[in-house]
Formats: structure tokens, C-alpha cells, sequence
């Protein structure tokens, strides 16, 4: 039987046309600057639809349009790659979102509305040093239900499911730091800390459990041996040290970047 799930998802042909297809767009891309190319439009363009049709569409479309090249990274067992990949599309993403809104505030309040909800919440802390986001007992059991969660999405729905709600997640802090920048003193302290360390660290080591999972499910969708279980070891103690590395960060040093970042609070 074939070894998804346990089920037989796609039948050998169609397996075949797959591979052959994710194989001649790795072909295709033989260069770093053509997968870094494409990431950054995949990255930016569909925020700058949403800032001209009003709607949130990105976190849709997104996904969809890098996960071909992310598929192609996996082909050739590439972490490098798909860090070009999906470092360049959350990097461009972000960049466009938080440029776009603070050009234009009131317009992405519209857009993205958790997004000011989130900036609300989290100024409350920076102001007061009090939030029931920040209290230890609320992080830890949130952040390892996340990192549980996302092995098992991942794995099912080829990272589609992860991406969507990563950028949910990541939109949040772009809309924060926008108005976190729009309501500072434009600081240093802002640009470096704005976007938090600790959340940067969760991001790289969801990235690396995003590659290792689709990986390891296409290997399976497609019944191709794709990478070796030394690889996959080394990727998933690097993924998952990442997450224990952002939870070190965000416990030590909590305090002293929401110091520097309420400073800077005109």
C-alpha cells in the first residue's frame, strides 16, 4: 500500500507526472537569483493587490504561488533553497505590508483588522508591562500547541495549511510594527527590535519544519526517495531548536526589549 497517510492518494501515473513536473521547474530554476527573483514578486505582489482592491487576498494566494517552488527545493534536497525561497517571500511581504500601511494607516485597518487589534493589545503591554499574551503561564502551552499542530498540518496538506496560517501570524506583527513605527520616535531600537527576536527565531525554525515536512510527505505522495535519514534528523533538531531557541529569547529578554520599544513610544 502506499505509504501517505496509509491510503493511496494518487495513482502511479499521476505520481510520476508530479515528480516530473516539480523536476522540470527545478531544472529550470538553475540559478540562486531566479529563485530569489520569483520569491520576492510572490512575496510582494499579492500585498500590493490587497492594498489596491481592499481585500486581505495574500494570505490566500500566497501559498498557493510559492508552493510550486517550494516543491522544487525539496526535489533537490535543498534547505538552501527553500530558504531563498521562503525567506525572500516572508521578507518581501512583510517589507511591502509595513510600507503600505504606514503609508496609508486607516486603509489597512480595513484590510487586516486583527492587525490593529493586535497593535492595541500589545501597546498595552508595552505601556504597562502587563498582558495576559505575555504571562508565562499563556505563551509555553500556546507555543508548543502551535509547534504540534504544524507537524501534523504540514505533513497533510503539503505546508499549504501552515503557510495560510503563518501569514495570519505574521501579518499581525506587520500591521504592529506599522503602527508601532507610526506611533515611536523612529528609533534604532525600533527598527532592530520591532520585529521581536524571539519571533524571528520561530519563524526560521518553522521554516525548516516546513521544508523537512513537505519533504518528507512528498517523498511519500510521490513514492520517490527524495532525502537521507541523516538529513532528516539534522533538519528536524535544527527546526525544533529553533523554537526552544525562540522560547529561551522571548523569556530572557521580554522585559528589556519592551523597555527600549516603550522609550521610543511618541
Amino acid at each position: 500500500m502506499f505509504p501517505w497517510l496509509g491510503i493511496e492518494i494518487l495513482p502511479a501515473r499521476m505520481r510520476r507526472q508530479l515528480f516530473h513536473s516539480v523536476s522540470k521547474l527545478s531544472n529550470w530554476l538553475d540559478a540562486s537569483w531566479k529563485w530569489l527573483l520569483l520569491a520576492l514578486m510572490i512575496g510582494a505582489l499579492p500585498v500590493v493587490l490587497d492594498h489596491l482592491t481592499g481585500y486581505h487576498l495574500s494570505r490566500w494566494l500566497t501559498p498557493v504561488m510559492v508552493l510550486p517552488l517550494l516543491l522544487a527545493a525539496v526535489q533537490r534536497d535543498s534547505l538552501y533553497y527553500a530558504f531563498l525561497v521562503l525567506g525572500g517571500m516572508l521578507f518581501s511581504h512583510s517589507l511591502t505590508m509595513i510600507a503600505l500601511a504606514v503609508h496609508a494607516p486607516e486603509h489597512w485597518s480595513g484590510i487586516f483588522p486583527p492587525g490593529v487589534q493586535y497593535w492595541e493589545v500589545t501597546r498595552e503591554w508595552l505601556l504597562t508591562g502587563e498582558s495576559k499574551e505575555y504571562q508565562l503561564s499563556y505563551w509555553v502551552p500556546g507555543h508548543l500547541q502551535l509547534a504540534f499542530a504544524m507537524v501534523f498540518y504540514t505533513y497533510c496538506s503539503l505546508g499549504l495549511i501552515t503557510l495560510w496560517h503563518g501569514f495570519h501570524e505574521v501579518d499581525l506583527m506587520n500591521l504592529y510594527v506599522s503602527q508601532l513605527w507610526l506611533h515611536s520616535d523612529g528609533s534604532l531600537g525600533v527598527i532592530l527590535l520591532g520585529w521581536h527576536p524571539w519571533s524571528i527565531c520561530r519563524g526560521i525554525g518553522f521554516v525548516v519544519l516546513t521544508y523537512e515536512l513537505v519533504s518528507w510527505s512528498f517523498e511519500h505522495l510521490c513514492g520517490k526517495t527524495i532525502s537521507t535519514r541523516r538529513s532528516r534528523i539534522n533538519r528536524w533538531g535544527l527546526g525544533f531548536g529553533f523554537l526552544a531557541l525562540d522560547m529561551v529569547v522571548k523569556y530572557t529578554m521580554l522585559e528589556s526589549v519592551r523597555q527600549v520599544l516603550h522609550q521610543s513610544i511618541a
